[in-house]
C-alpha cells in the first residue's frame, strides 16, 4: 500500500495503480472528470500511462450540469 493525497485528503491505495485503474476501482467515469496529477492536468488518453506513487497528489474535478 502507498499513500497519496486525493482531493486534499490522505488515502491509502494499492501499489502500481495507474490513474485509469484507480478510477475504475472507484467507479469513476473517465468522461465526466478532469484529473490533476501533481499540479498538472492529465489528458484522458494518458490515464493508463501514469502510475501513482507514494506522496502523489490527485485532484478529481467532476463536471456537473445545471442551469
Amino acid at each position: 500500500m502507498i499513500t497519496i493525497k486525493l482531493n486534499g485528503e490522505n488515502k491509502e491505495i494499492q501499489k502500481n495503480l495507474t490513474i485509469q485503474k484507480f478510477l475504475q476501482k472507484n467507479n469513476i467515469n473517465f468522461d465526466e472528470v478532469v484529473i490533476e496529477h501533481n499540479l498538472n492536468i492529465v489528458k484522458s488518453t494518458k490515464f493508463n500511462d501514469i502510475i501513482l506513487n507514494e506522496g502523489d497528489s490527485i485532484e478529481i474535478l467532476k463536471f456537473i450540469g445545471g442551469g
